[in-house]
């Protein structure tokens, strides 16, 4: 087992890493989107080698989702049945040519609306290509890719539920700070990541809804650039046997260490704390980091809360519960660890 020290960058370092590179003309996409198709095709190879493969693509309107239509094109061209399901109201025109030439088929959104259950449920895989970096400081899912998301979710808790592949990062996480602003995401059992970790790729809880992680080296220069983040795992050398884990030269994994323990943590808030909205700023303040529990007013003035996530996520809760949200004053925090329960979402109380 041996020390590996992962690098994580903002989406703005990435950006004017590309910028050269495109300026020269060279084809990032293209680069991307077939070491995007290779990892699936070793996906598939596992899960359809006896018949023919079903991916289905959730198409963003910006590069992410041109990333997803190419790499679709060379699943079909492969002989794969690819079906693209578009999240808005336009795709990239040059991916969805592409697309269209290798025969994968493009949903209406009517068609899409109709089929969607039907097409999870037969799906081997599904690519998340609604939103890569370009999200960046703004990442919530918001009008029809919120609500296909919303409509898929619970069709991934079926014992035949296809792997969720995110296209650079799941949709809907902050690249640069791993924050969820929405909990209406679909966790990824792999991401394929390009020319650079993303920052939110190694931070909570953006690590925990990534799935295991594959770099693909797209040319980009980092180097002089300082890392926003940097992480240390312990690599797994015998991992690489697996058949679907291993590599092509373009590609490196990178090692997930194994998800924190979650902790639970009983809160007292003192202060003027009450007819100030605190609860339902705790709450959202709770969702945006993925922190569930709940919340509420006590008799003698305070508010109480009990807070469950992984060790980080909770203690960033913690310390805005230390400020509170305006026209809070908070006097004292006192706190207390108890048990976990593993209740998902957060509630606000009767008093």
């Amino acid at each position: 087992m041996t020390a590996h020290e992962q690098r994580g960058y903002t989406a703005a370092q990435i950006r004017a890493a590309e910028r050269p590179l495109l300026d020269a003309g060279v084809p990032l996409m293209r680069r991307a989107a077939a070491g995007l198709a290779a990892e699936v095709t070793r996906l598939l190879a596992e899960r359809a080698s006896d018949r023919l493969a079903h991916v289905v693509l959730l198409v963003g309107a910006g590069d992410n989702g041109g990333d997803t239509l190419f790499a679709g094109a060379e699943l079909a061209g492969a002989g794969a049945r690819v079906v693209a399901v578009p999240t808005g109201s336009r795709i990239h025109p040059a991916g969805a040519a592409a697309a269209r030439a290798a025969g994968v088929e493009l949903l209406s959104d009517a068609e899409a609306d109709a089929q969607l259950e039907d097409l999870i449920g037969s799906a081997d895989v599904v690519l998340d290509g609604i939103l890569g970096i370009g999200g960046a400081g703004s990442p919530a899912l918001r009008g029809r890719a919120r609500e296909l998301v919303a409509r898929i979710r619970p069709l991934l808790e079926a014992e035949t539920a296809p792997l969720v592949v995110a296209v650079d990062l799941p949709s809907g996480i902050d690249a640069d700070d791993g924050n969820l602003p929405d909990p209406t995401v679909l966790p990824a059992d792999l991401t394929v990541t390009f020319g650079a970790l993303k920052a939110g790729l190694l931070r909570s809880p953006g690590a925990e809804l990534a799935g295991d992680v594959v770099l693909i080296d797209i040319g980009l220069d980092l180097n002089g650039l300082e890392p926003a983040t940097r992480r240390t795992s312990r690599a797994h050398p015998s991992r690489s046997s697996s058949p679907h884990l291993s590599r092509s030269s373009s590609a490196q994994r990178v090692s997930r260490p194994a998800p924190p323990q979650p902790t639970r943590i009983h809160a007292r808030v003192h202060g003027i704390v009450q007819g100030v909205g605190f609860r339902g700023a705790t709450r959202a303040e709770a969702e945006r980091l993925g922190v569930a529990g709940w919340v509420r007013n006590r008799p003698d003035g305070s508010v109480e809360c009990e807070l469950e996530g992984t060790p980080d996520v909770v203690e960033r809760l913690l310390d805005w519960l230390r400020v509170g949200p305006f026209g809070a004053r908070v006097d004292r925090l006192d706190e207390h660890a108890v048990d976990p329960t593993g209740v998902t979402g957060f509630e606000i109380r009767r008093d």
